[in-house]
């Protein structure tokens, strides 16, 4: 996922960045409205609300992950195997070139909360 200057609501990234979910109760260097997370550049760590899917080489969440861990960046220094896995997997599913957004959902069961990151296409009405 990507950052793209086309989106510009609450993006504070550079264009063409590659983006990465912010941590749950990450809180941004600027301001993104409360109802949205936010995708982290890799950067500028700077946030932004929407990312677009490009085509980059095809790489494992192992590898993944330790390319993000090595940026030395705050908020992904906990960036697991299992994050990368899951937002890779997330992310092939959807078409090149689509917005994306992202939402931490709360669920309450019988083992207790349960916080989970949540990827979705966005749809923009004219």
């Amino acid at each position: 996922m990507f950052s793209s200057l086309e989106y510009d609501h609450n993006n504070y990234t550079k264009d063409g960045e590659l983006l990465i979910p912010a941590p749950y109760g990450f809180k941004p260097k600027k301001r993104v409205r409360k109802s949205m997370h936010f995708f982290n550049g890799t950067e500028t760590e700077l946030p932004t609300e929407i990312g677009i899917v490009k085509a980059i080489e095809p790489i494992n969440g192992k590898d993944f992950a330790k390319k993000i861990r090595d940026l030395k960046l705050a908020s992904f220094a906990k960036f697991s195997e299992r994050d990368a896995d899951y937002y890779l997997s997330r992310i092939d599913k959807v078409d090149i070139g689509r917005p994306m957004g992202m939402h931490f959902m709360e669920k309450t069961g019988i083992g207790g909360t349960k916080i989970e990151l949540r990827i979705h296409k966005v749809i923009f009405r004219k």
